[in-house]
C-alpha cells in the first residue's frame, strides 16, 4: 500500500501500438495480475491515489514468464524552494508534469514541500508557478536520503526574467499563442520551457538562471506551424530582466513531389531541417512536417525567416533520404532508392542531450531520429542499450558517428579520429560503427557485413 495508506494502482500497456491493457488495483498482499498476455514488450505504471506515477518500467516478456519482481525504494522528500532570497509558493513536479514518472509536490507560503520519491539519484524536477509566471524544468536534481530514509531537497532559483509580447505579422497583439525559451548553447533535444500568452498577448519567464537564452513565438495554423523567428536573450546580476518583443513571420511554400521506380510514393513523411536566416547556428525549434498524397505531392510551408537546409523523406521501405536544397529553390523531385543497406550503431541507451551524431555527406541525424526511422520500419528499439541500434534502408555512402562537444561541429572533411568512428556503407550491406572508448554491447566484437 502507498503511505496513505491506498492499493496500488498497476497499469499494463503496449507502448508500440499506444494501447491501454489494463488498470487496476493491487490485492490486499500487494499481487496484481493479468492473464493471456502474448510474449512481447509491455510498459508497466505503479500509481498513487495522492501520488502520482511513482514507477514507470518497459519490459520484454518472455513466453515462460509468471512473475514481475516489484520493488518501490521510496524515500521521504524534506524540501525548500526559494526564488533568489525569497520562498516561492508553486508546484513542484519530479519527473516532470508530463514524464511516465511524475510526483507532484506542493511548496507552501514558505517554500517548504514534501512528499514521496521511489529512488534516489538525479531527478528532472519542473517547477510551475501562477504568480510570478514560471514553468521552468531543471535536470539533475540529486535525492541522496539520509540513514533515516529522508532526503533533503533545497532548490535555490535565480530571479532572472525574460519578458515581452507577440505581434502578428500584422503588428497586432496576438494571444492564441505560445512562447517557449532554451539555452542558447544547447543543440539536441533541448530542454525548453514554454507557457500560452496572457490576455494582453505577453509573457514573462521568470527563475531562469544567469545566461544566454533563445526565445520563439509560435502560432497554430492550418497546415503547419507559424513562428518568430528565433531571438536571442541574456540575463545576469547586471541585467537581471530584458524585454523582448517577437513577431510572427509569414510564410512561404515548398512543394514536390515523391517517387520511387514503382512511381509515386503516398504517405511519406516530409519534414524539414531548418536554420534561422540570420545566423545559421541557431536551429529553429518546430521543423514543419508533412505527407505526400496519392499523386506523390507534398506542400511543405516554412517561416519566411528560416532557411530550409534539408529536406528529410521517409517511406519505410525504400531508402531514406536527406536531400539538401539550394537558396531559394521551391520546387523539388525526391527519387527514392530501394538499394539501401543497414546501419548497426553500438550507442548504449539513450542519453539526453549527450548522445553520438551520425554524419553522412548530406548532413547530421540526431539519434532520436533515426530511432523513429527504424521503428517504422518495423525494427524493435532496445532502449537498454544491449544490443546495437539496427538502422534499415539507409544510403549507401561514408558515414562518421561522433561523440563529444565538438560532435555538431563536424563534417565528413574534417572529423576527430579521437572521436569519431568512420566507415563505408554499401548498397545491399551492413555497417557497424562503435564509438571510441565505448565497449561493444554484444558478446562478440561487431564487424561489418558488406557484399
Amino acid at each position: 500500500r502507498d503511505p496513505d495508506g491506498h492499493p496500488w494502482v498497476h497499469g499494463l500497456s503496449d507502448p508500440e501500438r499506444n494501447l491501454q491493457i489494463a488498470a487496476r488495483a493491487a490485492d490486499a498482499e500487494g499481487r496484481w495480475s493479468h492473464a493471456g498476455l502474448a510474449a512481447r514488450r509491455y510498459q508497466h505504471i505503479v500509481t498513487g491515489e495522492s501520488l502520482g506515477r511513482v514507477r514507470a518500467e518497459t519490459f520484454d516478456l518472455a513466453s515462460d514468464a509468471t512473475a514481475l519482481p516489484i520493488v518501490l525504494d521510496l524515500i521521504t522528500i524534506d524540501g525548500t524552494l526559494t526564488l533568489g532570497d525569497a520562498p516561492l509558493a508553486a508546484q513542484v513536479f519530479f519527473g516532470g508534469q508530463r514524464g511516465m514518472t511524475s510526483l507532484m509536490m506542493k511548496a507552501d507560503d514558505e517554500g517548504r514541500f514534501g512528499g514521496i520519491v521511489p529512488r534516489g539519484g538525479d531527478w528532472l524536477v519542473e517547477i510551475v508557478s501562477a504568480e510570478p509566471r514560471i514553468a521552468r524544468k531543471i535536470a539533475g536534481v540529486a535525492v541522496a536520503p539520509a540513514a533515516d530514509g529522508v532526503a533533503t531537497v533545497d532548490i535555490a532559483l535565480e530571479n532572472r526574467v525574460v519578458r515581452g509580447r507577440v505581434l502578428g505579422a500584422d503588428g497586432e497583439p496576438l494571444r492564441d499563442a505560445r512562447v517557449q525559451v532554451m539555452l542558447a548553447e544547447q543543440t539536441e533535444k533541448p530542454q525548453l520551457n514554454a507557457q500560452m500568452l496572457d490576455p494582453e498577448g505577453t509573457f514573462a519567464f521568470a527563475g531562469l538562471d544567469d545566461g544566454q537564452y533563445v526565445v520563439q513565438a509560435l502560432e497554430p495554423r492550418r497546415g503547419g506551424m507559424a513562428q518568430s523567428a528565433p531571438s536571442r536573450v541574456a540575463v545576469s546580476a547586471q541585467a537581471p530582466e530584458v524585454e523582448v518583443d517577437l513577431q510572427i513571420t509569414p510564410m512561404r511554400s515548398v512543394r514536390g513531389v515523391v517517387r520511387a521506380p514503382v512511381g509515386p510514393i503516398a504517405g511519406a513523411r516530409v519534414y524539414g531541417d531548418l536554420r534561422d536566416a540570420s545566423d545559421l547556428s541557431t536551429s529553429v525549434m518546430v521543423p514543419p512536417q508533412t505527407q505526400s498524397d496519392v499523386n506523390g505531392s507534398f506542400t511543405l510551408e516554412v517561416p519566411a525567416h528560416a532557411e530550409l537546409g534539408a529536406l528529410v523523406i521517409e517511406a519505410p521501405g525504400l531508402v531514406r533520404q536527406r536531400r539538401p536544397l539550394r537558396a531559394g529553390e521551391t520546387e523539388i523531385a525526391v527519387d527514392l532508392r530501394m538499394d539501401g543497406g543497414t546501419l548497426l550503431l553500438d550507442v548504449g541507451p539513450p542519453i539526453r542531450g549527450a548522445e553520438p551524431v551520425l554524419i553522412s555527406n548530406d548532413g547530421r541525424d540526431a539519434l532520436s531520429a533515426l530511432r523513429n526511422w527504424a521503428t517504422r520500419n518495423g525494427v524493435h528499439i532496445d532502449y537498454a542499450g544491449e544490443s546495437p541500434l539496427r538502422v534499415p534502408h539507409m544510403p549507401p555512402g561514408p558515414y562518421a558517428l561522433c561523440t563529444g562537444p565538438e560532435r555538431f561541429q563536424h563534417t565528413l572533411a574534417a572529423l576527430d579520429d579521437a572521436t569519431c568512428a568512420v566507415g563505408v556503407l554499401l548498397a545491399g550491406g551492413t555497417l557497424a560503427l562503435q564509438p571510441a572508448g565505448r565497449e561493444s554491447s554484444t558478446d562478440e566484437k561487431l564487424e561489418d557485413d558488406q557484399p
